[in-house]
């Protein structure tokens, strides 16, 4: 099973089962790929996707500096409302910075009907 295949099941998973727990980060959070920052903010939201432990999820509003392609949508009744996606940061050429890329990027789409993952966009920071 692929990498980016694991993403779609999770994604299917949060959207049929909805995840366990949803709260606000309690502080502020950086997230740096490619040495440029893409994430500045107090709004992440800790997702417990399984019992154990959260993982940080943003507003797609708050991911700057890079672009967010969806690749593999994920549908639920038949209509797509997430999608595994590859996040660019672009080369910085002045700083001799190469571009990056990473698929590893869960993006929910801003249906209402899904709750406190509306609009929200999982960054995986083992990939980052």
């Amino acid at each position: 099973m692929s990498r980016s295949t694991d993403l779609a099941e999770l994604g299917s998973h949060l959207l049929e089962n909805g995840p366990r727990k949803v709260i606000p980060a309690p502080r502020r959070i950086r997230v740096i790929y490619n040495r440029t920052v893409i994430v500045d903010s107090t709004k992440g939201s800790l997702v417990w996707e399984h019992d154990y432990y959260p993982f940080l999820y943003f507003p797609a509003s708050e991911v700057h500096n890079c672009t967010l392609r969806n690749r593999q949508p994920i549908k639920s009744d038949g209509i797509i409302r997430a999608s595994v996606a590859e996040l660019h940061v672009a080369a910085d050429e002045s700083r001799k910075i190469p571009a990056a890329v990473t698929d590893r990027v869960v993006r929910f789409t801003d249906d209402r009907g899904l709750g406190a993952l509306t609009g929200l966009v999982r960054l995986e920071f083992k990939a980052m």
